[in-house]
Parts: C-alpha cells; sequence; structure tokens
C-alpha cells in the first residue's frame, strides 16, 4: 500500500502552473482576504484583465423554439450590437454551427450542456435541433 500525499502534489500541480515572471511587466496588485478555520488550504482562483475585451456594455438573454428549421442564434430581431459571446443552453439535442448546418451536420450540443463562443455581431450563428421542438436558453454579451 502506498501513501499518498495530497500536499505534496498540489504543490507540484501550483508549480507547473504558475506563471513565470516576464522581465520588466507588471503585475497588477490584488488583495485577497480569506478566513479558514481548518487546517486544509483554500482554493483561490483570481483571473485579472484589464482588455477592452471584457464583457462591460450589455446582455441580454431569453429562452427561443428551436426546430429542423437552421435559425440564426439571437435574442430578440437582431444579433446585439458589438456583441463578443453567445452562450446557450438546450433542453434537448441540437446542432450549432454556420451556414450549411443541418440536424446531422454542425457541432452537437447535448440536453443541458452549457455551450459559448466568442462571435462578434456581424457573424451570424446558427442552431438547429437533431428532432422535434427543443426550448434553448439564449445570452448575448457585449
Amino acid at each position: 500500500m502506498s501513501v499518498f500525499n495530497i500536499g505534496s502534489l498540489q504543490d507540484k500541480i501550483f508549480r507547473m502552473f504558475r506563471p513565470s515572471p516576464v522581465e520588466g511587466a507588471s503585475v497588477p496588485s490584488v488583495g485577497v482576504v480569506i478566513e479558514n478555520n481548518s487546517s486544509l488550504p483554500v482554493p483561490v482562483n483570481i483571473i485579472s484583465d484589464s482588455s477592452s475585451d471584457l464583457l462591460n456594455v450589455s446582455g441580454i438573454q431569453s429562452t427561443i423554439s428551436v426546430t429542423t428549421t437552421p435559425q440564426i442564434v439571437k435574442v430578440g430581431a437582431s444579433n446585439l450590437p458589438n456583441r463578443k459571446i453567445v452562450l446557450l443552453q438546450p433542453n434537448g439535442k441540437v446542432r450549432v454551427g454556420f451556414i450549411g448546418i443541418t440536424s446531422l451536420i454542425g457541432t452537437k450540443v447535448l440536453k443541458d450542456q452549457v455551450f459559448g463562443l466568442n462571435v462578434g455581431p456581424l457573424l451570424d450563428f446558427y442552431i438547429v435541433s437533431e428532432a422535434g421542438t427543443v426550448s434553448v436558453n439564449i445570452s448575448e454579451a457585449s
């Protein structure tokens, strides 16, 4: 029987995936206070991005009915202006993709699976059900 030290494994994983400092680069400081009443480590993930690609303008969501006829993934009459991402979650099997998708051709998204794609407002993104009518929760953000 072998003894497995989880703390040692966590240290190795942290060293493997810890970003190396880049000479001359500045790193933003982020303050975090964590209270932990046990001796176990508390995992903390902090993502800091000052890019202009952040989703910080608007977001809309709705539920659409999807049939075996391909339709554009959008909330309302047109794609959200300045859209950067589309998220969808169907209650049945669907296919997604671009012009030419069918109920047999396209990327398969399963029931209750969340699918996201960075897609701008000028590119139409399509969805079609594999069979029957499927309700799909759609979100667009810019």
